[in-house]
Formats: C-alpha cells, structure tokens, sequence
C-alpha cells in the first residue's frame, strides 16, 4: 500500500484504486475510493449491468431483436465480429456482448434506443449505483463514477454470473473478449474492460482464474499530463497484483 501511494504521488493528477479478493471483502486496498471518475468507455460496463437488470426483471429478453444496428468503424468491432458487417439487426445479447468487447459507441446507441432511451438503462443503475451516470457520448463529463461504487458494480457483475450466469453472460463475454489485455498477464487469467479520455483513464478488471476467487480490481486516474506514461503505470500496477493472486492461490 505504501509504495502505491508512493508511486501515485509520483505521478500527474489524482490516482485511485480498488482491490479486493472476490470472496473476501476484507482483503482489500483502497486509495481515493470517494474520488468520482470519468468513465469514458468503461460507461459500458455500467450499460450492461442496466440492460441485465431489465432482463432479470423480465422487462427484456437477450433474445429480443434491435434493429437499425450498426458497428462504429473507429473501432474493432469490424475485426472482431467479422461477420456482423451487413447485418442491420441482431440479438440484444449480441449487442451487449460487442458493445462492451469493442468499446461501440454505435452498438451502444442502437441498444439504448431498442429500450426507450439511454434515461431506461439510468434508472436501473440508479436503484444501488447513484454516483455512476452514463451518457450517449462517452467523452461527456457527465459519463463518470465514484471509484467505491465503481468497484462495487463489478462485484455486482461477478457475483450475480455465479448465480445467474444466463442472465449476466452477456455482460461477462463482453469482458472476456475485449482485446485491450496486459501482455505480461496470461489472457485468460484477465476479465476487463478499459477506458480513457486524453487527461484520464480507468480499468476494471476481473483478475486472475475466473473461478479461483479472484481479485476484482479498479484502478482511475484524472488530471493527467501524459497518458502514455499513466497507461505503462497501470500495467506495472497490474503485474504484480496478478503476482499477489496467484502467490495468495498457491498459499
């Protein structure tokens, strides 16, 4: 804890971050925890849970039709779903899965207005979540979190797939496929999804076997001065936090 808060100290702008072990709350690092964040592309995540508390509920099936669908070429959606790219409707359970996989803003918009409105996906999120706001445009100031929260949807996400995995694998898949991966950290053993704006960045992750009680991990910046320095910090930060888990598994 202390050489992080050492490190962050350090760097440009205000740092934070959440660590905990999935089936032991206690264990846990938290720095800045009430510093509210811009979400950027990670809102998606956030998008997600909504959408998978709407099917919950039974107000929408992943079945369900959206149509108008189309993939943002500024992206990778045209690398990674291949196959999509002369469909203009797909399944909600595909349209969730790619919007997080691929950071779509388009797939994303396509989904809001199958659902009535980006304000549909709010309420749900709103009802445990009432620091986290996503918006249509990522880039807003709006889209943002407090980090405590941040990191409690995603525990929300992670408990709630051992419980319900056909309702929230959606959301899960998305994660696991999305490409923006450490490469020092064995890809299987990552459950992410990232975000940044030019003087920001976040990452949440699911670290390490996805069964063997891993670390669900949050880490924000904003007020930055070189996002590429901040980007190589992060992955020197997730290293050895991976190297925690697996010594903590062994143990």
């Amino acid at each position: 804890m202390d050489k992080l808060i050492d490190c962050f100290k350090k760097q440009s702008g205000t740092w934070g971050i959440s660590v905990h072990s999935a089936q032991d709350l206690d264990r846990s690092i938290q720095i800045n925890e009430l510093e509210t964040y811009p979400l950027a592309s990670a809102g998606k995540v956030a998008m997600g849970y909504g959408i998978a508390k709407l099917v919950e509920e039974g107000e929408m099936n992943w079945d369900d039709v959206v149509s108008e669908v189309k993939v943002d070429p500024r992206e990778d959606s045209e690398q990674l779903y291949p196959h999509w790219q002369r469909r203009d409707t797909l399944q909600l359970r595909q349209v969730v899965e790619g919007m997080i996989a691929c950071h779509d803003v388009e797939l994303a918009k396509a989904c809001a207005n199958q659902l009535g409105g980006f304000s549909r996906i709010q309420s749900q999120i709103d009802k445990n979540f009432l620091s986290i706001n996503v918006t249509e445009d990522p880039r807003d100031e709006e889209n943002r979190g407090q980090l405590v929260e941040i990191a409690k949807l995603v525990q929300t996400i992670y408990n709630s797939y051992q419980q319900d995995p056909d309702t929230w694998e959606p959301v899960i898949q998305g994660m696991v496929r999305m490409q923006d991966k450490h490469v020092r950290i064995p890809y299987y053993h990552q459950v992410n999804m990232t975000g940044g704006l030019p003087g920001s960045l976040i990452e949440i992750s699911v670290l390490g076997a996805f069964q063997e009680n891993p670390y669900i991990v949050v880490i924000a910046a904003k007020g930055l001065e070189n996002r590429e320095e901040a980007d190589r910090l992060v992955d020197d930060i997730m290293y050895p936090l991976y190297n925690m888990w697996k010594n903590k598994k062994d143990e």
